[in-house]
């Protein structure tokens, strides 16, 4: 992407981040997030395929490093104990908690958001790394067998 592109998408993202800040992501349409980053909302649609990906991109992006450290973490199965992995791991995750909590609302509330949600069964981002940590856990038998690591995921 250009460099005029990367600073509108970037802009775009910063702007979602302080609308949903002042309006609520039920509130924050895609025509005034385009309107209020100074950019015809067609072009938000160029950077972004629905409002779903912005929200999640700008929630995402302003917790990189919980990001990245739940990518890393399957390959920890095996290391330390599952019960210092998970203590940490949550520790980390609660920190997604006022961001992630108000999306997850809105997704449920919001029909445009709603279409977007993952399909039953598969778990993207964070919950999704986690499930692959409890699965390897499982194969290193160090978790039971008869957990479902999805369904774990989502309760933890």
């Amino acid at each position: 992407m250009a460099t005029r592109g990367s600073a509108t998408r970037t802009k775009l993202v910063e702007t979602a981040v302080r609308l949903v800040g002042e309006l609520g992501y039920a509130k924050t349409t895609t025509r005034a997030i385009a309107q209020a980053a100074g950019v015809a909302e067609g072009t938000l649609y160029r950077h972004f395929p629905d409002k779903a990906s912005l929200f999640f991109e700008a929630v995402l992006q302003q917790h990189q490093h919980v990001v990245d450290w739940m990518d890393a973490l399957p390959a920890r199965a095996g290391t330390a104990t599952v019960t210092a992995n998970l203590t940490d791991c949550l520790t980390r995750l609660a920190t997604l908690r006022a961001t992630i909590l108000p999306l997850e609302l809105a997704i449920l509330t919001d029909p445009e958001l709603a279409r977007t949600a993952p399909p039953p069964g598969t778990l993207p981002g964070p919950p999704g790394r986690l499930a692959e940590y409890l699965r390897a856990e499982q194969h290193l038998g160090r978790l039971r067998t008869d957990a479902d690591p999805s369904h774990t995921a989502v309760v933890l």
